[in-house]
């Protein structure tokens, strides 16, 4: 699937979605998840998109594209992941939730690279994170441990 994609695309968009995450929430959908393999997928595309040069773009896992229209733009407050169809309520579109999110990945995927090199530590900060969209909670977590590492992105 990797070189299907990558042999047809000069620039390929992907979210950094938190899949360990939803594999510990959710039961029945983390099994899926993890029988998909979707970390390995991503890491062979990162691997092979910079060996064929093709363009990869991330999109921040914050980006809310499951919860934005792909043709107004308008932003739902929540939307449950059970709700496997988008209606918007402003311009009445309806469409599956993931077709939706994926136009919404590329449609942002186009804007990092239109602010410059995509991969670049500048775009860490645009990185899906629209000023009207920001919700990350920005403060430092303690943690508990042996060892404490702090990275810092410039």
């Amino acid at each position: 699937m990797t070189n299907a994609l990558l042999s047809r695309m000069e620039v390929l968009a992907i979210e950094n979605l938190s899949i360990s995450g939803v594999q510990t929430k959710r039961r029945r959908l983390g099994r899926s998840l993890a029988d998909a393999s979707l970390g390995e997928l991503r890491r062979q595309i990162t691997s092979k998109a910079a060996d064929r040069g093709v363009t990869l773009v991330t999109v921040d896992r914050f980006y809310p594209s499951s919860k934005t229209c792909s043709t107004c733009g308008s932003v739902k407050a929540k939307l449950d992941l059970r709700v496997r169809v988008y209606e918007c309520d402003t311009c009445e579109l309806v469409l599956d939730r993931d077709r939706n999110a994926a136009l919404n990945v590329a449609r942002e995927g186009t804007r990092l690279l239109e602010h410059g090199s995509a991969h670049g530590p500048e775009l860490q900060h645009l990185a899906g994170l629209r000023p009207e969209t920001q919700n990350a909670d920005p403060r430092q977590r303690k943690t508990t441990g042996a060892h404490t590492s702090v990275a810092a992105v410039a």
